[in-house]
Order: structure tokens, then C-alpha cells, then sequence
């Protein structure tokens, strides 16, 4: 199971287990994130160093820019072996610096929560099972080889709504609470 997994791995070190993709039927397509990079510009005089403020017609020099990432993630539901229901994060090749940041805060998260360091209510330890306030992050994998076959690639075009996975790809898998 998947909670299984991800629970005997926390009692060896490994605070979120990796699974094979053979552990996992993904069952839908429901959608994309991507982000977005704003940045804003500061300008000094060369001869003084002093800030100035660039005319708003001036395209040369923007006081902002905007640039879209285009997809990064990729959001499945699917379940684990033991029939848990899992919403799936696919992070597509541009965005594996993303995957590897959010399963570092997930684990730093998991530690601090361990150890007790984070007050429950009442200023007490956290309880075992207590709400935590992020979704439950139970395991990752990587697309295995398997995913660039064409015979793979072709049923998956037959039955999800989207371009198939590249092998490689990271995936983190949250439990699935559903919509409240």
C-alpha cells in the first residue's frame, strides 16, 4: 500500500519513498499549472549612479517584464496498488529544479514534524494524524523506460486527453482527499 510504503520508508531515514511506476494506475488527465517570471528593472546613470526613472514609451528599457513558463506540471488522479486514491504531479523537463525543491520542503516539513518541533494546538507536540495544513505527500517516481515504447505511448494517446510522458519525468503523489 501506498501509505505503507511511504510509512516503513519514514522508519528507515527515507522520509517519502520512491515506487515504481507499475505501483500506480493513473486514471485521468485533469489538468496543467505552469508559472509565471516577473521581473522588475531598476536603471542608474552611468555617470552618477543614481536611480532614474526610464519613460514608460522607452522599450528598451522596461521598468517590467512578464514571461510564461508554458506547462511545467501535469495533474493525473490515479490510485496505488492497495486502491488509495492519488492526485499525481508530473513535472515536465523544464521543471525537475520544481520537483526537486517541493519533495526537499516535503521531507524538511515531514522531519520538522517528527521531531515535534512544530506546536499543535495548545502549544503542545503535534498529534500522530493531526491536520497537517499541506496535502499529504505519500511517495514519488520517475517515468520508467517503458513510457517512451510506442506501444506504450500509443494507448496512452487513445485514452488520456494529453501528450504521453517522457521517460525520466519526476512525479510526486499526494493522497487524494477529493473536493469537500
Amino acid at each position: 500500500p501506498m501509505l505503507a510504503l511511504a510509512l516503513a520508508a519514514a522508519s528507515c531515514g527515507a522520509l517519502v519513498s520512491r515506487v515504481a511506476p507499475s505501483d500506480v494506475l493513473i486514471r485521468s488527465y485533469i489538468g496543467s499549472l505552469g508559472f509565471t517570471t516577473q521581473t522588475d528593472w531598476q536603471y542608474e546613470d552611468v555617470e552618477t549612479g543614481s536611480v532614474v526613472t526610464p519613460s514608460p514609451l522607452d522599450t528598451d528599457r522596461p521598468s517590467r517584464t512578464v514571461s510564461q513558463s508554458g506547462d511545467a506540471v501535469r495533474l493525473f488522479i490515479g490510485e496505488g496498488r492497495d486502491g488509495a486514491r492519488l492526485l499525481l504531479k508530473e513535472y515536465l523537463p523544464g521543471a525537475v529544479g520544481l520537483a526537486r525543491a517541493e519533495l526537499a520542503a516535503y521531507e524538511r516539513m515531514y522531519t520538522v514534524w517528527a521531531t515535534g518541533a512544530v506546536a499543535g494546538p495548545g502549544g503542545g507536540p503535534m498529534a500522530e494524524g493531526a491536520g497537517r495544513p499541506v496535502a499529504e505527500l505519500v511517495a514519488y517516481m520517475e517515468s520508467g523506460e517503458s513510457f517512451g515504447k510506442e506501444a506504450f505511448r500509443e494507448e496512452w494517446r487513445a485514452n488520456m486527453r494529453c501528450d504521453p510522458p517522457l521517460p525520466g519525468n519526476t512525479w510526486l503523489l499526494f493522497r487524494y482527499e477529493g473536493l469537500l
